[in-house]
Protein backbone atom coordinates (compact mmCIF):
# COMPACT_ATOMS: atom_id res chain seq x y z
CA UNK A 1 0.00 0.00 0.00
CA UNK A 2 1.27 3.31 -0.83
CA UNK A 3 2.07 5.55 1.72
CA UNK A 4 1.05 9.61 1.37
CA UNK A 5 3.57 11.63 0.59
CA UNK A 6 5.95 13.83 3.13
CA UNK A 7 3.83 16.51 5.19
CA UNK A 8 5.39 16.66 8.63
CA UNK A 9 6.71 20.16 8.83
CA UNK A 10 9.03 21.60 11.49
CA UNK A 11 9.62 24.91 12.75
CA UNK A 12 11.05 26.33 16.27
CA UNK A 13 9.27 29.59 18.06
CA UNK A 14 11.31 30.44 21.14
CA UNK A 15 12.91 27.36 21.91
CA UNK A 16 9.08 25.50 21.48
CA UNK A 17 9.94 23.40 18.82
CA UNK A 18 6.54 22.52 16.36
CA UNK A 19 5.74 19.74 14.34
CA UNK A 20 2.56 20.10 11.98
CA UNK A 21 0.67 18.54 8.63
CA UNK A 22 -2.49 20.18 7.13
CA UNK A 23 -5.14 17.34 7.33
CA UNK A 24 -7.30 19.94 5.68
CA UNK A 25 -9.75 19.49 8.20
CA UNK A 26 -11.77 22.34 9.85
CA UNK A 27 -11.12 21.86 13.48
CA UNK A 28 -7.27 21.73 14.60
CA UNK A 29 -6.02 19.18 17.35
CA UNK A 30 -2.98 20.02 18.56
CA UNK A 31 -0.56 18.51 21.54
CA UNK A 32 1.84 20.12 24.02
CA UNK A 33 4.31 17.24 25.02
CA UNK A 34 7.01 16.82 27.31
CA UNK A 35 9.74 14.56 28.22
CA UNK A 36 8.36 14.00 31.71
CA UNK A 37 6.40 10.84 32.97
CA UNK A 38 6.53 8.34 35.42
CA UNK A 39 9.93 7.83 34.66
CA UNK A 40 11.35 10.65 35.84
CA UNK A 41 9.61 9.76 39.05
CA UNK A 42 10.29 8.12 42.62
CA UNK A 43 8.32 6.96 45.60
CA UNK A 44 7.79 10.42 47.12
CA UNK A 45 7.29 11.97 44.31
CA UNK A 46 5.14 9.62 42.49
CA UNK A 47 1.75 11.16 41.00
CA UNK A 48 2.91 14.51 41.07
CA UNK A 49 3.24 14.78 37.20
CA UNK A 50 -0.36 13.68 36.78
CA UNK A 51 -1.29 16.09 39.43
CA UNK A 52 0.60 18.78 37.76
CA UNK A 53 -1.30 17.82 34.11
CA UNK A 54 -4.04 18.34 36.03
CA UNK A 55 -3.42 21.13 37.19
CA UNK A 56 -2.41 23.11 33.97
CA UNK A 57 -5.98 22.26 32.48
CA UNK A 58 -7.69 23.14 35.42
CA UNK A 59 -10.45 25.61 34.15
CA UNK A 60 -8.83 26.00 30.24
CA UNK A 61 -12.46 25.44 29.07
CA UNK A 62 -14.22 27.77 31.08
CA UNK A 63 -12.80 31.13 29.72
CA UNK A 64 -12.70 30.27 25.83
CA UNK A 65 -16.39 30.30 25.45
CA UNK A 66 -15.67 28.42 22.28
CA UNK A 67 -18.45 25.81 22.12
CA UNK A 68 -16.75 22.35 20.72
CA UNK A 69 -14.14 22.55 22.17
CA UNK A 70 -12.51 19.54 24.11
CA UNK A 71 -9.40 19.64 26.38
CA UNK A 72 -7.80 16.65 27.75
CA UNK A 73 -4.70 15.32 29.08
CA UNK A 74 -2.29 12.18 29.84
CA UNK A 75 0.43 11.37 31.57
CA UNK A 76 2.45 8.46 30.15
CA UNK A 77 5.45 6.77 31.06
CA UNK A 78 7.85 9.00 29.24
CA UNK A 79 5.68 11.72 28.05
CA UNK A 80 2.80 14.07 29.58
CA UNK A 81 0.43 15.65 26.71
CA UNK A 82 -1.75 18.48 27.06
CA UNK A 83 -4.78 18.02 24.59
CA UNK A 84 -6.42 20.32 23.04
CA UNK A 85 -9.25 19.87 19.74
CA UNK A 86 -11.90 22.90 18.42
CA UNK A 87 -11.53 25.77 16.40
CA UNK A 88 -7.71 27.19 16.35
CA UNK A 89 -8.40 30.72 18.16
CA UNK A 90 -9.71 28.22 21.20
CA UNK A 91 -6.89 25.44 20.66
CA UNK A 92 -4.51 28.53 21.27
CA UNK A 93 -6.30 29.92 23.90
CA UNK A 94 -6.56 26.92 25.66
CA UNK A 95 -3.28 25.71 25.34
CA UNK A 96 -1.51 28.85 26.20
CA UNK A 97 -3.49 29.11 29.49
CA UNK A 98 -2.12 25.61 30.30
CA UNK A 99 1.11 26.57 29.64
CA UNK A 100 0.62 29.82 31.96
CA UNK A 101 -0.80 27.66 34.85
CA UNK A 102 2.18 25.32 34.94
CA UNK A 103 4.79 28.30 35.17
CA UNK A 104 2.52 30.04 37.80
CA UNK A 105 0.79 27.09 40.06
CA UNK A 106 -2.50 27.87 41.84
CA UNK A 107 -2.71 26.23 44.91
CA UNK A 108 -6.25 26.24 44.59
CA UNK A 109 -6.19 24.31 41.90
CA UNK A 110 -3.39 21.85 43.16
CA UNK A 111 -5.64 21.58 46.31
CA UNK A 112 -8.78 20.55 44.34
CA UNK A 113 -7.06 18.26 41.46
CA UNK A 114 -5.39 16.36 44.40
CA UNK A 115 -8.61 15.47 45.64
CA UNK A 116 -9.86 14.33 42.01
CA UNK A 117 -6.70 12.22 41.98
CA UNK A 118 -7.21 10.97 45.46
CA UNK A 119 -10.44 9.41 44.26
CA UNK A 120 -9.51 8.19 41.20
CA UNK A 121 -7.04 6.17 42.96
CA UNK A 122 -9.68 4.34 45.08
CA UNK A 123 -10.65 3.05 41.85
CA UNK A 124 -8.55 -1.02 41.00
CA UNK A 125 -5.75 0.58 38.76
CA UNK A 126 -3.00 -2.50 38.61
CA UNK A 127 -3.53 -4.28 35.49
CA UNK A 128 -1.75 -7.23 34.72
CA UNK A 129 0.68 -5.14 32.66
CA UNK A 130 1.62 -2.77 34.81
CA UNK A 131 2.16 -6.22 37.31
CA UNK A 132 4.59 -7.25 34.50
CA UNK A 133 6.53 -4.15 34.69
CA UNK A 134 6.75 -4.25 37.66
CA UNK A 135 8.36 -7.73 37.79
CA UNK A 136 11.31 -6.28 35.49
CA UNK A 137 11.74 -3.10 36.61
CA UNK A 138 10.65 -2.83 40.35
CA UNK A 139 9.05 0.14 42.29
CA UNK A 140 11.76 2.65 40.13
CA UNK A 141 11.07 3.72 36.53
CA UNK A 142 8.78 2.00 34.54
CA UNK A 143 7.72 -0.04 37.54
CA UNK A 144 6.16 2.69 38.85
CA UNK A 145 3.61 2.82 37.02
CA UNK A 146 1.75 0.08 38.74
CA UNK A 147 2.00 1.71 42.34
CA UNK A 148 0.22 3.80 43.70
CA UNK A 149 0.31 7.80 43.62
CA UNK A 150 2.30 7.49 46.83
CA UNK A 151 4.00 11.33 46.36
CA UNK A 152 0.28 13.00 46.67
CA UNK A 153 0.25 13.29 50.55
CA UNK A 154 3.74 15.61 50.46
CA UNK A 155 3.10 17.53 47.19
CA UNK A 156 2.81 21.26 47.91
CA UNK A 157 2.97 24.52 46.09
CA UNK A 158 6.62 25.03 46.47
CA UNK A 159 7.96 21.77 45.62
CA UNK A 160 5.94 21.59 42.39
CA UNK A 161 6.86 24.37 41.39
CA UNK A 162 10.25 23.63 41.37
CA UNK A 163 9.72 20.07 40.34
CA UNK A 164 8.00 21.99 37.17
CA UNK A 165 10.30 24.42 36.22
CA UNK A 166 12.33 21.04 35.53
CA UNK A 167 10.22 19.47 33.44
CA UNK A 168 8.05 21.73 31.93
CA UNK A 169 10.43 23.81 29.70
CA UNK A 170 10.28 25.08 26.68
CA UNK A 171 13.02 23.01 25.46
CA UNK A 172 12.01 19.82 26.85
CA UNK A 173 8.43 20.21 24.41
CA UNK A 174 6.98 19.87 21.48
CA UNK A 175 3.56 21.47 19.85
CA UNK A 176 2.51 18.55 17.54
CA UNK A 177 -0.33 20.19 15.46
CA UNK A 178 -2.74 18.34 12.59
CA UNK A 179 -3.17 21.78 10.64
CA UNK A 180 -0.99 24.93 10.25
CA UNK A 181 -0.36 26.64 13.72
CA UNK A 182 -2.87 29.56 15.19
CA UNK A 183 -1.14 33.09 15.42
CA UNK A 184 0.74 33.54 18.48
CA UNK A 185 0.13 30.11 20.14
CA UNK A 186 3.87 29.29 19.96
CA UNK A 187 4.96 33.04 21.00
CA UNK A 188 2.35 32.27 23.88
CA UNK A 189 3.89 29.26 24.33
CA UNK A 190 7.59 30.33 24.44
CA UNK A 191 6.67 33.37 27.19
CA UNK A 192 5.02 31.49 29.56
CA UNK A 193 6.95 28.32 29.68
CA UNK A 194 10.51 28.88 31.37
CA UNK A 195 13.90 27.70 29.25
CA UNK A 196 15.75 24.47 29.86
CA UNK A 197 17.22 21.81 27.98
CA UNK A 198 15.26 18.10 27.00
CA UNK A 199 15.08 15.95 29.52
CA UNK A 200 17.15 13.08 29.16
CA UNK A 201 15.40 9.40 29.71
CA UNK A 202 16.59 7.64 32.78
CA UNK A 203 18.61 4.28 31.51
CA UNK A 204 15.88 1.40 32.36
CA UNK A 205 17.41 -0.95 34.96
CA UNK A 206 16.16 -4.35 34.98
CA UNK A 207 16.05 -6.73 38.16
CA UNK A 208 18.82 -9.73 38.31
CA UNK A 209 16.99 -12.34 37.54
CA UNK A 210 14.11 -11.06 35.87
CA UNK A 211 13.66 -13.84 33.23
CA UNK A 212 11.92 -16.93 33.80
CA UNK A 213 8.54 -17.94 35.40
CA UNK A 214 6.81 -16.53 37.97
CA UNK A 215 3.58 -16.34 39.66
CA UNK A 216 1.40 -13.27 39.66
CA UNK A 217 -1.88 -13.05 41.32
CA UNK A 218 -4.71 -11.47 40.32
CA UNK A 219 -6.84 -13.93 38.51
CA UNK A 220 -6.17 -16.45 35.65
CA UNK A 221 -4.29 -15.17 32.38
CA UNK A 222 -0.37 -15.37 30.86
CA UNK A 223 2.05 -12.75 29.99
CA UNK A 224 5.03 -13.31 28.73
CA UNK A 225 7.29 -10.23 28.38
CA UNK A 226 10.96 -9.09 27.63
CA UNK A 227 12.75 -6.06 27.37
CA UNK A 228 13.91 -5.92 23.59
CA UNK A 229 16.21 -3.02 20.89
CA UNK A 230 14.20 -0.90 19.06
CA UNK A 231 16.29 -1.93 15.92
CA UNK A 232 14.79 -4.81 13.91
CA UNK A 233 11.20 -5.85 14.06
CA UNK A 234 9.53 -6.03 17.50
CA UNK A 235 6.16 -4.45 15.94
CA UNK A 236 5.99 -7.13 13.37
CA UNK A 237 7.52 -9.48 15.87
CA UNK A 238 4.55 -9.15 18.19
CA UNK A 239 1.85 -9.54 15.14
CA UNK A 240 3.47 -12.64 13.95
CA UNK A 241 3.61 -13.98 17.63
CA UNK A 242 0.00 -12.94 18.22
CA UNK A 243 -1.69 -14.69 15.32
CA UNK A 244 0.20 -17.63 15.52
CA UNK A 245 -0.80 -17.69 19.34
CA UNK A 246 -4.45 -17.50 18.49
CA UNK A 247 -4.36 -19.98 15.51
CA UNK A 248 -2.33 -22.91 17.47
CA UNK A 249 -5.04 -22.22 20.61
CA UNK A 250 -7.73 -23.09 18.62
CA UNK A 251 -6.00 -25.68 16.55
CA UNK A 252 -4.28 -27.59 19.57
CA UNK A 253 -6.02 -26.71 22.54
CA UNK A 254 -9.64 -26.05 21.09
CA UNK A 255 -9.53 -22.23 22.97
CA UNK A 256 -10.92 -19.13 21.72
CA UNK A 257 -8.65 -16.24 22.49
CA UNK A 258 -7.15 -12.85 21.66
CA UNK A 259 -3.70 -12.27 22.56
CA UNK A 260 -3.03 -8.11 23.64
CA UNK A 261 0.02 -7.03 22.59
CA UNK A 262 1.32 -4.48 25.05
CA UNK A 263 4.48 -2.11 23.49
CA UNK A 264 6.10 0.25 25.77
CA UNK A 265 8.83 2.76 24.57
CA UNK A 266 11.32 2.63 27.32
CA UNK A 267 13.76 5.24 25.55
CA UNK A 268 15.33 5.87 22.56
CA UNK A 269 16.68 2.03 21.94
CA UNK A 270 14.92 0.27 24.08
CA UNK A 271 11.31 -0.56 24.38
CA UNK A 272 8.86 -3.48 26.42
CA UNK A 273 6.74 -6.27 24.74
CA UNK A 274 4.21 -8.34 26.87
CA UNK A 275 1.75 -10.65 25.10
CA UNK A 276 -1.38 -11.04 27.46
CA UNK A 277 -3.81 -14.13 27.14
CA UNK A 278 -6.78 -14.05 29.38
CA UNK A 279 -7.49 -17.75 30.06
CA UNK A 280 -8.94 -19.86 32.98
CA UNK A 281 -6.19 -20.85 35.92
CA UNK A 282 -7.30 -24.52 34.59
CA UNK A 283 -5.91 -23.50 30.80
CA UNK A 284 -3.19 -21.42 31.84
CA UNK A 285 -0.37 -23.87 31.48
CA UNK A 286 -0.79 -25.29 28.52
CA UNK A 287 -1.27 -21.89 27.27
CA UNK A 288 2.09 -21.05 28.51
CA UNK A 289 3.78 -23.90 27.12
CA UNK A 290 1.96 -22.50 24.10
CA UNK A 291 3.39 -19.23 23.57
CA UNK A 292 7.04 -20.10 24.46
CA UNK A 293 6.86 -22.78 21.94
CA UNK A 294 5.42 -20.75 19.27
CA UNK A 295 7.97 -18.20 20.00
CA UNK A 296 11.17 -20.65 19.65
CA UNK A 297 9.48 -21.88 16.39
CA UNK A 298 9.55 -17.90 15.36
CA UNK A 299 12.84 -17.69 16.06
CA UNK A 300 14.47 -20.45 14.71
CA UNK A 301 12.60 -20.82 11.55
CA UNK A 302 11.29 -17.22 10.98
CA UNK A 303 8.11 -16.60 9.49
CA UNK A 304 6.77 -17.80 6.19
CA UNK A 305 6.52 -15.25 3.88
CA UNK A 306 2.77 -15.03 2.72
CA UNK A 307 2.31 -14.40 6.71
CA UNK A 308 5.34 -11.44 6.84
CA UNK A 309 3.83 -10.18 3.99
CA UNK A 310 0.42 -9.96 5.43
CA UNK A 311 1.46 -8.27 9.00
CA UNK A 312 3.96 -5.32 6.71
CA UNK A 313 0.68 -4.28 5.03
CA UNK A 314 -1.11 -4.13 7.94
CA UNK A 315 1.27 -2.10 9.49
CA UNK A 316 1.64 0.22 6.63
CA UNK A 317 -2.46 0.15 6.64
CA UNK A 318 -2.15 1.61 9.60
CA UNK A 319 0.72 4.58 8.79
CA UNK A 320 -2.08 5.41 6.17
CA UNK A 321 -4.26 5.52 8.85
CA UNK A 322 -2.55 7.66 11.02
CA UNK A 323 -1.73 10.63 8.30
CA UNK A 324 -5.25 10.24 6.83
CA UNK A 325 -6.34 11.55 10.59
CA UNK A 326 -3.85 13.71 11.26
CA UNK A 327 -2.10 11.72 14.51
CA UNK A 328 1.65 11.24 12.93
CA UNK A 329 2.82 14.84 13.97
CA UNK A 330 1.87 13.22 17.79
CA UNK A 331 3.78 10.15 16.83
CA UNK A 332 7.02 11.60 14.99
CA UNK A 333 7.04 14.10 17.80
CA UNK A 334 7.57 11.36 20.74
CA UNK A 335 11.01 10.00 18.62
CA UNK A 336 11.87 13.87 18.38
CA UNK A 337 11.50 14.06 22.32
CA UNK A 338 13.58 10.91 22.36
CA UNK A 339 16.57 12.67 20.23
CA UNK A 340 15.37 10.62 17.31
CA UNK A 341 15.82 11.83 13.95
CA UNK A 342 11.99 13.24 13.03
CA UNK A 343 11.39 11.26 9.68
CA UNK A 344 8.62 11.45 6.80
CA UNK A 345 5.61 9.17 5.65
CA UNK A 346 8.03 7.84 3.20
CA UNK A 347 10.52 7.24 5.32
CA UNK A 348 8.52 5.31 8.40
CA UNK A 349 7.08 3.09 5.40
CA UNK A 350 10.56 2.11 4.28
CA UNK A 351 11.55 1.23 8.03
CA UNK A 352 8.32 -1.19 7.95
CA UNK A 353 9.57 -3.24 4.62
CA UNK A 354 11.28 -6.22 7.05
CA UNK A 355 13.13 -9.43 6.53
CA UNK A 356 12.26 -12.73 8.12
CA UNK A 357 15.94 -12.47 9.46
CA UNK A 358 14.81 -9.27 11.07
CA UNK A 359 11.96 -10.92 12.32
CA UNK A 360 14.11 -14.16 13.70
CA UNK A 361 16.57 -12.43 15.73
CA UNK A 362 13.67 -10.14 17.26
CA UNK A 363 11.91 -13.12 18.51
CA UNK A 364 15.40 -14.80 19.57
CA UNK A 365 15.68 -11.71 21.81
CA UNK A 366 12.52 -11.89 23.11
CA UNK A 367 13.06 -15.48 24.14
CA UNK A 368 16.28 -14.82 25.96
CA UNK A 369 14.80 -12.27 28.20
CA UNK A 370 11.20 -13.48 28.48
CA UNK A 371 9.40 -13.22 32.03
CA UNK A 372 6.50 -15.46 31.72
CA UNK A 373 3.62 -14.67 34.45
CA UNK A 374 1.15 -17.55 35.47
CA UNK A 375 -1.65 -17.75 38.03
CA UNK A 376 -0.44 -19.11 41.16
CA UNK A 377 -2.27 -22.76 40.96
CA UNK A 378 -0.13 -23.17 37.80
CA UNK A 379 2.30 -26.53 39.82
CA UNK A 380 5.99 -26.07 39.06
CA UNK A 381 6.50 -29.12 37.21
CA UNK A 382 4.14 -27.35 34.32
CA UNK A 383 6.13 -25.04 33.79
CA UNK A 384 8.00 -24.28 30.39
CA UNK A 385 10.95 -22.35 31.51
CA UNK A 386 12.73 -22.34 34.66
CA UNK A 387 11.61 -20.41 37.55
CA UNK A 388 12.63 -16.72 38.30
CA UNK A 389 15.13 -16.97 40.92
CA UNK A 390 14.43 -14.87 44.05
CA UNK A 391 16.37 -11.52 45.18
CA UNK A 392 19.49 -12.76 46.48
CA UNK A 393 21.32 -10.54 49.28
CA UNK A 394 24.10 -11.74 51.63
CA UNK A 395 22.46 -11.17 55.77
CA UNK A 396 24.37 -8.24 57.14
CA UNK A 397 26.22 -7.85 59.97
CA UNK A 398 25.14 -5.79 63.15
CA UNK A 399 23.59 -5.76 65.96
CA UNK A 400 21.21 -8.67 66.59
CA UNK A 401 17.31 -7.59 67.96
CA UNK A 402 15.45 -10.60 69.26
CA UNK A 403 11.64 -10.61 70.07
CA UNK A 404 10.88 -9.33 73.83
CA UNK A 405 10.51 -12.51 76.07
CA UNK A 406 7.03 -14.49 75.76
CA UNK A 407 6.14 -12.93 72.43
CA UNK A 408 4.65 -16.37 71.00
CA UNK A 409 3.34 -15.15 67.63
CA UNK A 410 7.11 -13.79 66.67
CA UNK A 411 9.19 -16.74 68.44
CA UNK A 412 12.71 -17.72 67.13
CA UNK A 413 12.77 -14.24 64.95
CA UNK A 414 15.76 -11.77 65.30
CA UNK A 415 16.97 -8.74 63.42
CA UNK A 416 20.35 -7.44 62.34
CA UNK A 417 20.86 -4.05 61.90
CA UNK A 418 24.16 -2.48 60.46
CA UNK A 419 26.02 -0.08 58.25
CA UNK A 420 25.39 -2.39 55.34
CA UNK A 421 21.61 -2.75 56.05
CA UNK A 422 18.85 -4.61 57.50
CA UNK A 423 18.03 -8.24 57.54
CA UNK A 424 15.38 -10.56 59.19
CA UNK A 425 15.61 -14.65 59.91
CA UNK A 426 11.84 -16.43 60.47
CA UNK A 427 11.93 -20.07 60.40
CA UNK A 428 15.14 -20.34 58.71
CA UNK A 429 14.97 -18.24 56.13
CA UNK A 430 16.90 -14.94 56.01
CA UNK A 431 15.85 -11.88 54.26
CA UNK A 432 17.80 -8.59 53.58
CA UNK A 433 17.55 -4.77 53.06
CA UNK A 434 20.59 -3.29 51.95
CA UNK A 435 19.95 0.52 52.54
CA UNK A 436 21.03 0.90 48.64
CA UNK A 437 17.63 -1.90 47.80
CA UNK A 438 15.60 0.76 49.71
CA UNK A 439 13.73 3.32 47.87
CA UNK A 440 11.21 4.60 50.34
CA UNK A 441 10.02 3.72 53.77
CA UNK A 442 7.07 4.69 55.29
CA UNK A 443 6.98 6.45 59.12
CA UNK A 444 3.87 5.12 60.73
CA UNK A 445 2.97 7.85 64.01
CA UNK A 446 3.54 5.03 66.54
CA UNK A 447 6.95 5.27 65.80
CA UNK A 448 7.01 1.85 63.21
CA UNK A 449 8.48 1.88 60.19
CA UNK A 450 8.30 0.23 56.68
CA UNK A 451 10.69 -0.75 54.47
CA UNK A 452 10.39 -0.71 50.45
CA UNK A 453 13.10 -2.98 48.94
CA UNK A 454 13.54 -1.80 44.81
CA UNK A 455 11.72 -5.37 43.98
CA UNK A 456 8.46 -4.28 45.98
CA UNK A 457 9.01 -6.76 48.99
CA UNK A 458 8.01 -4.72 52.25
CA UNK A 459 9.06 -5.31 55.73
CA UNK A 460 7.55 -3.71 58.86
CA UNK A 461 9.52 -2.93 61.74
CA UNK A 462 7.48 -2.27 64.55
CA UNK A 463 9.80 -1.15 67.86
CA UNK A 464 7.37 -3.04 70.13
CA UNK A 465 8.12 -6.64 68.38
CA UNK A 466 11.52 -6.31 69.26
CA UNK A 467 14.17 -5.78 72.70
CA UNK A 468 15.51 -2.38 71.97
CA UNK A 469 13.18 -1.58 69.43
CA UNK A 470 13.54 2.09 69.25
CA UNK A 471 17.04 1.79 68.74
CA UNK A 472 16.28 0.01 65.92
CA UNK A 473 14.05 2.54 64.04
CA UNK A 474 16.63 5.21 64.78
CA UNK A 475 19.12 3.18 63.19
CA UNK A 476 16.77 3.40 60.14
CA UNK A 477 15.97 7.01 60.31
CA UNK A 478 20.04 7.59 60.08
CA UNK A 479 20.87 5.09 57.55
CA UNK A 480 18.02 6.55 55.09
CA UNK A 481 18.08 10.12 53.52
CA UNK A 482 14.70 11.90 54.65
CA UNK A 483 14.05 12.25 50.94
CA UNK A 484 13.01 8.82 51.03
CA UNK A 485 10.39 8.65 53.37
CA UNK A 486 7.00 8.41 53.10
CA UNK A 487 3.75 9.90 55.76
CA UNK A 488 2.00 6.57 57.15
CA UNK A 489 -1.44 7.00 58.31
CA UNK A 490 -2.20 5.82 61.67
CA UNK A 491 -2.76 1.95 61.89
CA UNK A 492 -4.13 -0.43 63.89
CA UNK A 493 -1.80 -1.94 66.08
CA UNK A 494 -2.30 -6.03 67.19
CA UNK A 495 -2.21 -7.13 70.69
CA UNK A 496 0.59 -8.69 71.99
CA UNK A 497 0.68 -11.23 74.74
CA UNK A 498 3.08 -12.28 77.09
CA UNK A 499 4.02 -15.11 79.03
CA UNK A 500 4.99 -14.24 83.28
CA UNK A 501 7.18 -17.09 84.06
CA UNK A 502 9.63 -15.16 85.94
CA UNK A 503 13.45 -13.97 85.72
CA UNK A 504 14.66 -17.67 85.73
CA UNK A 505 12.58 -18.61 82.93
CA UNK A 506 13.39 -15.82 81.08
CA UNK A 507 17.04 -16.47 81.40
CA UNK A 508 16.27 -19.89 79.83
CA UNK A 509 13.63 -19.16 77.45
CA UNK A 510 16.06 -16.58 75.37
CA UNK A 511 18.09 -17.83 72.79
CA UNK A 512 17.71 -20.53 69.81
CA UNK A 513 15.86 -23.55 70.36
CA UNK A 514 19.27 -25.91 70.07
CA UNK A 515 20.39 -23.78 72.24
CA UNK A 516 18.08 -23.65 75.24
CA UNK A 517 17.70 -27.98 74.50
CA UNK A 518 21.80 -27.88 75.04
CA UNK A 519 21.95 -25.69 77.55
CA UNK A 520 19.13 -27.15 79.90
CA UNK A 521 20.86 -30.96 79.49
CA UNK A 522 24.29 -29.56 79.97
CA UNK A 523 23.29 -28.00 83.57
CA UNK A 524 21.23 -31.09 84.52
CA UNK A 525 24.43 -33.16 82.93
CA UNK A 526 27.02 -30.94 84.98
CA UNK A 527 24.78 -30.22 88.03
CA UNK A 528 24.24 -35.08 88.13
CA UNK A 529 27.84 -34.67 87.90
CA UNK A 530 28.65 -32.46 90.68
CA UNK A 531 26.56 -34.40 92.86
CA UNK A 532 27.92 -37.28 92.77
CA UNK A 533 31.60 -36.75 92.46
CA UNK A 534 30.54 -34.83 95.74
CA UNK A 535 29.08 -37.95 97.47
CA UNK A 536 31.96 -40.35 96.50
CA UNK A 537 34.57 -37.63 98.03
CA UNK A 538 32.51 -37.61 100.93
CA UNK A 539 31.14 -40.89 101.67
CA UNK A 540 34.02 -43.08 99.65
CA UNK A 541 35.98 -45.28 100.47
CA UNK A 542 39.13 -42.77 100.64
CA UNK A 543 36.90 -40.51 103.43
CA UNK A 544 38.67 -37.65 105.11
CA UNK A 545 39.87 -37.92 108.45
CA UNK A 546 42.09 -35.47 110.49
CA UNK A 547 41.41 -32.37 112.45
CA UNK A 548 39.36 -31.57 109.38
CA UNK A 549 37.61 -33.81 108.63
CA UNK A 550 33.85 -33.04 109.69
CA UNK A 551 34.52 -29.78 107.69
CA UNK A 552 35.71 -31.16 104.55
CA UNK A 553 32.67 -33.79 104.97
CA UNK A 554 29.94 -30.93 105.39
CA UNK A 555 31.10 -28.39 102.36
CA UNK A 556 30.86 -32.60 100.21
CA UNK A 557 27.50 -32.70 101.84
CA UNK A 558 26.27 -29.50 100.88
CA UNK A 559 27.99 -29.73 97.41
CA UNK A 560 25.99 -32.98 96.84
CA UNK A 561 22.46 -31.69 97.77
CA UNK A 562 22.50 -28.04 95.91
CA UNK A 563 23.83 -30.26 92.60
CA UNK A 564 21.30 -33.22 92.64
CA UNK A 565 18.68 -30.12 93.70
CA UNK A 566 19.49 -28.17 90.15
CA UNK A 567 19.56 -31.17 88.48
CA UNK A 568 15.98 -31.95 89.73
CA UNK A 569 14.84 -28.46 89.00
CA UNK A 570 16.09 -29.17 85.37
CA UNK A 571 14.30 -32.19 84.96
CA UNK A 572 10.97 -30.11 86.15
CA UNK A 573 11.85 -26.86 83.90
CA UNK A 574 13.17 -28.75 80.74
CA UNK A 575 9.27 -29.63 79.66
CA UNK A 576 8.45 -26.20 79.71
CA UNK A 577 11.15 -25.56 77.31
CA UNK A 578 10.49 -28.10 75.45
CA UNK A 579 6.72 -26.89 74.82
CA UNK A 580 8.58 -23.55 73.62
CA UNK A 581 10.31 -24.92 71.39
CA UNK A 582 7.24 -26.66 69.75
CA UNK A 583 5.27 -23.44 69.95
CA UNK A 584 8.21 -21.87 68.01
CA UNK A 585 8.10 -24.85 65.58
CA UNK A 586 4.09 -24.25 65.01
CA UNK A 587 4.71 -20.61 64.50
CA UNK A 588 7.11 -20.81 61.52
CA UNK A 589 5.17 -23.21 60.06
CA UNK A 590 2.72 -21.08 59.85
CA UNK A 591 4.72 -18.48 58.34
CA UNK A 592 4.47 -15.88 61.11
CA UNK A 593 6.40 -12.81 61.80
CA UNK A 594 7.60 -10.87 58.85
CA UNK A 595 7.00 -11.00 54.75
CA UNK A 596 8.51 -11.60 51.52
CA UNK A 597 5.62 -10.78 49.64
CA UNK A 598 5.60 -7.86 46.79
Amino acid sequence: MAVPEPVIQRDQVGGVTILWADSGRPQLRASLAFRAGVVDEVMPTRGWTHLLEHAALHGTTAPSGTPGLAVNGSTWLLYTSLDATGSPQGVAQALGRAAQHLAQLDPAAIQTEAKVLAAEASRPIRRTFNAALLHHFGVVGPGLVATMETGLPLANPEALASFAANRFTSGNAVLCLDGPPPPGLAEALAQALPGGPRRPVPPPVQLPNAAGVYKLDGGGGVVASAVLPRAGAPGTMARLLRQRVAEAAWRQLGLEVQPEVNLETLGPDQLWLALGLWVTPQDAAAVAQLVVAQARQLAAEGPRQVELSDQVEVAQTDLAAAVAKGILPWQVGQDFLLGRPVKQPAELGADLQVGAHEVAATAGAFIDGLALAVPPTVPATDYPLPPCPRFLAEPVKGRRHRIPFGRGDMDGSSLVVGHQGLSVANGGVTTAFPWDQVVAFYHWPDGARELLRRDGVTFLVDPADWRRGQRVTEQIDRALPPQVALPGEPRETRPRPRLAVGLLGEFLYSGSARRQIGAGLACFLACLLVGAVAAFLTFGPGGYDGVDANLWQGIGLACMVIGWSAAGAMIILEPFMLFQVVKRRRARRAGRGGTDQP
